[in-house]
């Protein structure tokens, strides 16, 4: 791990297009600016994460979409409908 120190309006280059820049410091957070072609996708760890655990599922059977307006992404997975042999006598399909 590359560790560097860097001080508010000062940047760091990944690549030739990739700038990530400390936009402001307070206490306990650091807001970060980054800039790359929008054929480099940048999420937070966490978004990451969630879509990572969502595109498992998704090969595992479960469909999902993903909705993306401005910066935020929302991934949106169903189970498969479950069918109750009763119901499905019936004509009734529980999801």
């Amino acid at each position: 791990m590359l560790v560097l120190s860097r001080h508010r309006e000062e940047s760091i280059m990944i690549g030739e297009n990739v700038e990530i820049k400390v936009i402001s410091i307070r206490r306990n957070e650091i807001q970060l600016g980054i800039t790359a072609p929008k054929s480099i996708s940048v999420f937070r760890r966490e978004v990451f994460q969630r879509i990572s655990e969502e595109r498992q599922r998704a090969n595992a059977g479960f469909p999902c979409f993903y909705i993306r307006q401005g910066n935020a992404v929302a991934v949106l997975c169903r189970a498969p409908f479950l069918h109750k042999p009763d119901a499905v006598r019936k004509g009734k399909i529980y999801a």
